[in-house]
């Protein structure tokens, strides 16, 4: 599941830097998939982005399991 949401992300990256204008306009705008190259450095954003949120998605969730706090995102203790 990583890897597609990685690949998606990538390509995603990749319209935006073809086509800057795509997330500014309320057109609809005419495309040309053939001219949009998916690169390596489409991949190191997706990937650094990923990195961030998985690190902060495990920061909120230590935060909230030590302190009370947060009772009502506790995730049950299994003994």
């Amino acid at each position: 599941m990583f890897i597609k949401a990685l690949c998606t992300e990538a390509a995603l990256n990749a319209v935006q830097r073809r086509y800057p204008q795509i997330y500014k306009s309320n057109d609809r705008l005419l495309l040309k998939p053939e001219t949009i190259e998916v690169e390596l450095r489409d991949f190191m954003i997706s990937v650094k982005s990923r990195v961030l949120f998985l690190n902060l998605t495990f920061v909120f969730i230590y935060v909230c399991n030590s302190q009370s706090w947060c009772p009502h995102l506790r995730v049950p203790q299994h003994r």
